[in-house]
C-alpha cells in the first residue's frame, strides 16, 4: 500500500511490524500440530551437525494441554494487533492536523464534533479552576484536552466499533485489493476474537478450556480477517488524508 501521509506510515509500519509477529507466532503453533510428540530441547546439549551429545539427558514436552493455551493465546495476539493499530491509525488525523496546524474552524462538521467533545470530557472541574486561576488561554489545549489514544478502545473492538469510529470521523472502510483479489472479512469471526478475548483476559474462561476445541484452521480464518479488516481502513484512512476530507473546505 502506498501512504504518503507520515503519520499513517508509521502506524502502518507498526502494522506489519505486529502483523508478522503474530505470523510467526500462528506459524509455529501451526508446526507443533503437524508434530506427533513435540518437545523443547536445550541448544547446549545440540552440536552444529545436528546431533545430541547425550541420548538420556531430559527434554520438555509441549503436551496437548500446553498446545491448547498455545492457540488460545492467538485471541489476545490479534485482538492486541486489532485495538494497537486502530488507536496509532485514528490517532494520526489528530497529528496531521496539529502538524498542519488548522484551526478549529477549518475542520470539517464530523472531526469539528470529535473535537469539542474530547474538550468536553476533558474539562473538568479541576481544568476549570486551573484556566480560571492561570488565565490560560483554552485555545492551546482544544486538539488534546480530553482526548487519550491509549483511551479510545477498551476490549470492545469488533466490525461494529470499527464502523462506528470510522463514520464518527467520517471514513469508509474500503476492501484493500491484493493481486485483483480483495481481502474480506467475516464480521462474526472478528466479534468472536472479541469476545474470546475477553472471557480470556477477565479469567471468566481458562486458556486450556478456550484450546479444548480450537481446530487449527479457525487460527488461520482469525488471522486472515483481522489482517483484511485492518488493511481496509489503513486503505480508507489513505483515502481520507489523501483527499484531505478532515478539512470543511474539502466537503
Amino acid at each position: 500500500m502506498q501512504i504518503s501521509n507520515t503519520n499513517l506510515q508509521f502506524a502502518y509500519e507498526n502494522f506489519t511490524t505486529r502483523l508478522q509477529e503474530v505470523r510467526n507466532y500462528v506459524l509455529f503453533v501451526k508446526e507443533l500440530a503437524d508434530i506427533t510428540s513435540p518437545s523443547v530441547i536445550n541448544e547446549h546439549h545440540i552440536h552444529p551437525n545436528g546431533y545430541i551429545d547425550h541420548p538420556t539427558f531430559p527434554s520438555y514436552p509441549i503436551d496437548r494441554e500446553l498446545q491448547k493455551t498455545l492457540r488460545a493465546s492467538t485471541y489476545l495476539l490479534l485482538y492486541n494487533l486489532m485495538e494497537s493499530t486502530m488507536s496509532e491509525s485514528i490517532d494520526a488525523i489528530h497529528e496531521t492536523i496539529k502538524e498542519e496546524g488548522h484551526s478549529l474552524l477549518d475542520l470539517s462538521e464530523k472531526l469539528h464534533k470529535v473535537i469539542l467533545q474530547s474538550f468536553s470530557k476533558g474539562l473538568t472541574e479541576e481544568k476549570v479552576s486551573e484556566f480560571s486561576r492561570d488565565n490560560g488561554d483554552i485555545r492551546e489545549r482544544l486538539f488534546d484536552l480530553g482526548y487519550d489514544k491509549r483511551k479510545l478502545f477498551s476490549g470492545n473492538i469488533d466490525c461494529g466499533v470499527i464502523e462506528k469510529y470510522c463514520k464518527k470521523y467520517g471514513i469508509r472502510v474500503l476492501p484493500y485489493r491484493h493481486d485483483d483479489e480483495a481481502l474480506l472479512w467475516n464480521t462474526e469471526i472478528i466479534k468472536a476474537i472479541k469476545d474470546k478475548r475477553n472471557l480470556l483476559a477477565h479469567g471468566s474462561e481458562s486458556f486450556a478450556q478456550c484450546g479444548q476445541n480450537m481446530p487449527i484452521d479457525t487460527i488461520d480464518d482469525n488471522l486472515k480477517s483481522v489482517e483484511a479488516v485492518l488493511m481496509g481502513v489503513f486503505n480508507g484512512l489513505n483515502n481520507f488524508l489523501t483527499r484531505q476530507k478532515y478539512l470543511r473546505a474539502s466537503q
